[in-house]
């Protein structure tokens, strides 16, 4: 027996939710900044930034350059309506281009074709998969997996990086790495700055090990 698929309804459902100020607090530490520059889609109630385009403004209507010049040397912030979230993933990747960072947080919907269009494997771009959904009604976690995506100007030719952050619990996607001799994950923080110089890619007791080998062998 066939069962005809529901009618997908994109916009029907409230767009005007504010992100959670956990949410907000936990990006910007992992941006190490203190505010965002600019919000590109907001209103006086929910902007996470000083300065904002609101609906008479139309952001969608400005050209890329101009979005790169709302940034300035800061980072701009996204948190779009989920509906028809395409349109706001290309104008990001073109402002990127133009020299933007902006850091844009939506449903992680891989399977959609602004995800393989504008997001997949593009360089510069960083996607970031929240562990923990957060609740934007301030009431249950919202229904779906979220992501944040890092769109940066100011590493346009980086490659393309997906990390999964648990941001509830402070980890750093940053300052983490999988150490090449163990495969431990291991966070930066316990390393001082002449410690990572000479880490190349493993945990502090690997690094130990390794070092103690290298001079044995002199």
């Amino acid at each position: 027996m066939l069962v005809a698929m529901p009618k997908q309804k994109p916009g029907t459902s409230r767009q005007d939710y504010s992100t959670p100020e956990d949410l907000i607090c936990a990006i910007l530490k992992r941006l190490t900044i203190t505010s965002f520059r600019f919000d590109f889609a907001a209103d006086k109630k929910n902007t996470k930034a000083k300065r904002f385009w609101g609906v008479a403004d139309d952001s969608l209507s400005k050209p890329a350059k101009t979005w790169a010049r709302m940034c300035g040397e800061g980072w701009g912030w996204l948190n779009p309506p989920f509906a028809r979230i395409g349109r706001w993933a290309k104008r990001c990747l073109h402002a990127m281009w133009k020299g933007a960072d902006i850091a844009f947080l939506v449903p992680a919907a891989v399977g959609s074709n602004w995800f393989r269009d504008f997001i997949w494997d593009q360089p510069g771009v960083k996607v970031i998969f929240l562990n923990g959904r957060p609740s934007f009604d301030g009431k249950a976690p919202y229904i779906k997996d979220v992501m944040i995506i890092l769109f940066q100007g100011s590493f346009k030719d980086a490659p393309f990086a997906v990390e999964v952050w648990s941001w509830r619990a402070g980890g750093n996607p940053w300052t983490q790495m999988l150490c090449k001799d163990c495969g431990k994950v291991f966070d930066f923080d316990q390393f001082c700055p002449s410690d990572l110089e000479n880490n190349s890619g493993r945990c502090k007791e690997c690094n130990r090990s390794h070092v103690h080998r290298w001079e044995k062998l002199q």
